[in-house]
């Protein structure tokens, strides 16, 4: 026997017409959110593009910096090799006198360029103003004066055979003089 079958065409179509909306809200829904999914990334990238830039501008610039301020050294550096020596004004050693002095004196050392004989120089001429007497002697101007009294640095003091070399205080300058006079 022949089993009898009722097709029903319109439950099928209907059928059928329900599963296409449905694969096509899928395909659609997939694609919508894939679409979102790139155009973020797309934001993101881009963000980060523009970072790039803005790190890229700013390494740019500090290079440019440093380079210009070591530039800025070195020609400052040798705007100083090529500067000649100049006297500082506030130097007024005493005048050797022409024939020996009976009395003692320091004898002072210094280098007009030198940090720590401007640093001394200013106790050295009050202490002379006072009455003590210093022989300045300048190893710039008298280079012979480093071979013939063994000097190495500056400021250095002599004073019968007592050498000091270092910046002295008023008191310690003193201390030197009463000692070794």
């Amino acid at each position: 026997m022949f089993f009898k079958m009722k097709f029903d065409w319109k439950r099928l179509f209907f059928i059928l017409i329900i599963v296409v909306i449905t694969a096509a809200a899928a395909g659609y829904s997939s694609w919508w959110g894939l679409t979102l999914a790139i155009n973020k990334q797309k934001e993101q990238i881009s963000s980060l593009e523009n970072q790039v830039d803005i790190l890229a501008e700013q390494l740019t610039k500090k290079i440019e910096e440093q380079k210009a301020k070591e530039a800025a050294e070195q020609a400052a550096a040798e705007a100083e090799a090529n500067k000649p020596a100049s006297k500082p004004k506030s130097y007024t050693p005493t005048p050797e006198p022409e024939e020996p002095i009976a009395v003692s004196r320091i004898l002072f050392f210094y280098d007009p360029d030198c940090g720590a004989c401007q640093i001394q120089m200013p106790i050295v001429l009050e202490l002379q103003s006072e009455g003590v007497p210093f022989a300045f002697m300048n190893v710039d101007e008298n280079p012979g004066y480093i071979s013939q009294y063994g000097i190495s640095k500056v400021p250095t003091f002599i004073l019968n055979g007592a050498r000091v070399v270092a910046v002295l205080t008023k008191a310690e300058l003193l201390n030197f003089w009463n000692t070794y006079k």
